[in-house]
């Protein structure tokens, strides 16, 4: 009876967690090198962390992603201000400022302006996908599923807008 009880708990422990948390995974990548008379295989192995969140919307054609999610799923610092409603990423010494409702997105104290402004829908801010990514992030759409991906530092987060 006790290791029912205590097997059924850990069950709902394992039931109670969220479903989307991520998972690391391991690829192999082959590469051959051809010299002038061997072709040389060289394999590696790489852990690939995958977050997935199903949040991602599309407005006026452009991707727009959960700014914490994204962000903390890279590994990156987030902060918010209720009063100014700003988030701050800190990426290193990168600093990036997005305010609601504006296009402009501060940057290492430099201004830029984005085609879409930054919304915040129900209690979460969205940016567009391109600014939401380190720069040296690789980015990729896949129109036909809606899905976007970003990979960054071994970690990859897949960002689903299913409409």
């Amino acid at each position: 009876m006790k290791k029912r009880m205590i097997l059924l708990s850990a069950l709902l422990i394992g039931l109670a967690l969220p479903a989307n948390r991520g998972s690391a995974e391991t690829t192999e990548a082959t590469t051959n090198t051809q010299t002038n008379s061997e072709t040389i295989t060289t394999t590696t192995q790489s852990t690939l962390k995958t977050l997935v969140v199903n949040d991602g919307i599309v407005v006026s054609g452009r991707t727009l992603v959960p700014l914490r999610a994204i962000s903390e799923g890279l590994g990156l610092d987030v902060k918010w201000n209720q009063k100014l409603k700003q988030v701050t990423i800190i990426d290193g010494n990168n600093i990036f400022i997005f305010t609601a409702n504006s296009k402009k997105v501060n940057m290492n104290g430099r201004t830029m302006t984005i085609d879409v402004p930054v919304k915040i829908y129900n209690g979460t801010t969205y940016v567009p996908l391109v600014v939401a990514a380190p720069q040296d992030a690789k980015l990729t759409w896949d129109n036909k599923t809606k899905i976007a991906t970003v990979t960054y530092e071994g970690i990859q987060v897949i960002v689903n807008t299913g409409r």
